[in-house]
């Protein structure tokens, strides 16, 4: 596997972690379920650390496509840019998740707590989820012919017209 292949695969991991750990969290609350609760806590704090990787990864990615032809460097410095931005989110969703765990062996905390837990889970889901778009922007000629250099939509309305002649 090279560099790229290893970031296609490693980015999915925090996006499917997340999706799974704060529905998880919001039917543990629902059901009023401790291990229920821990589990999705513990899934939002590897859902963090998988993330770790997955950013890491991204340079060395970089260093294959970004001379291919068709390649945008700005798009390609938005998506690094939205990684990180989701890299420090999941980073406080983990910390916060962990330090969860940890207190509620010693006491009862508020359901608050765990909700707070859940809307930072789904902001980062939103983060991440942006993240993986503009990554599909950078490669995906079907996505990215839309979203010209100048951030502009071009609709060419005559070329649509004979799509159907």
């Amino acid at each position: 596997m090279n560099p790229a292949q290893i970031h296609l695969a490693l980015n999915h991991l925090p996006i499917g972690l997340v999706l799974v750990g704060v529905p998880l969290l919001l039917i543990a609350l629902w059901k009023k379920s401790p291990e229920l609760r821990s589990a999705a806590l513990v899934i939002l704090v590897l859902a963090a650390v998988v993330s770790i990787p997955a950013f890491l990864s991204g340079e060395p990615a970089e260093e294959i496509i970004e001379h291919m032809p068709g390649v945008s460097g700005r798009l390609i410095h938005e998506h690094e840019e939205a990684g990180e931005f989701a890299l420090i989110l999941s980073g406080i969703l983990g910390i916060a998740a962990l330090a969860v765990l940890f207190f509620q062996r010693k006491r009862q905390l508020p359901v608050g707590v765990f909700a707070g837990i859940a809307a930072l889970g789904v902001v980062s889901l939103f983060a991440f989820l942006r993240t993986a778009h503009l990554g599909g922007v950078v490669r995906h000629p079907e996505i990215s012919q839309a979203v010209p250099d100048t951030g502009t939509v071009i609709v060419d309305h005559e070329a649509r017209e004979h799509e159907d002649d």
